[in-house]
């Protein structure tokens, strides 16, 4: 049983490069923390484990424009914690106001 937390912070870079699409790129920061528990066989107890850490993280994306304020992003990131892997790919509502 695993459990990670972390907040990022990220540079984002984009630029348009039709009327409605602008592709983008990141990278960043994140912090993180996890904790868990090593059982054997199923057995109560184990041994328990608690770390932190600030890693890389990156990715990119892209942001189509389906009205005004409103935007269609498509965005994959990955985060890096210690020698972990995590990728992410959304698909969400941009709304800028």
């Amino acid at each position: 049983n695993v459990q990670a937390h972390g907040w990022t912070t990220d540079l984002v870079l984009s630029a348009p490069i039709a009327p409605g699409i602008k592709p983008f790129a990141k990278v960043g920061a994140i912090f993180w923390t996890s904790d868990g528990l090593f059982a054997s066989n199923g057995t109560p107890g184990g041994t328990g484990f608690n770390q932190s850490g600030t890693d890389l993280t990156w990715g990119g994306g892209v942001d189509f424009r389906v009205a005004r304020n409103v935007s269609l992003r498509a965005e994959y990131e990955r985060f890096r914690l210690d020698d972990a892997h995590v990728d992410n790919a959304t698909v969400g509502l941009k709304l800028d106001f």
